[in-house]
């Protein structure tokens, strides 16, 4: 009875810390309402800002990189599990969104 006890903690707290581990991570949070097909909105998030078609770059997990036309950014090959990228074409639509 003891050791059934034990066991059950055991899977609870493995349970706890992956879930734990999961909300923590900001690109999985940020992945999991997948934002392809919205608008990145650069400047001003403020009044008229519609969470339904456009997702504001001032909220995206700290780290995010954004690639697209006009950006001069390349892609580097370091992995980084937690680190959000997002690929927008010439007019800011949000093409992918992935973790790395």
């Amino acid at each position: 009875m003891v050791s059934m006890k034990i066991a059950i903690f055991g899977l609870l707290m493995i349970a706890t810390t992956t879930l734990a581990v999961l909300t923590e991570n900001p690109c999985y949070v940020a992945t999991n309402g997948d934002p392809a097909g919205k608008h990145l909105v650069e400047l001003d998030c403020g009044f008229g800002y519609n969470r339904a078609t456009e997702v504001c770059a001032a909220k995206l997990p700290k780290g995010t990189r954004i690639f697209g036309p006009g950006r001069g950014l390349g892609m580097t090959m370091d992995y980084q599990e937690n680190r959000m990228n997002i690929d927008v074409d010439s007019d800011n639509l949000i093409v992918k969104a992935f973790c790395g």
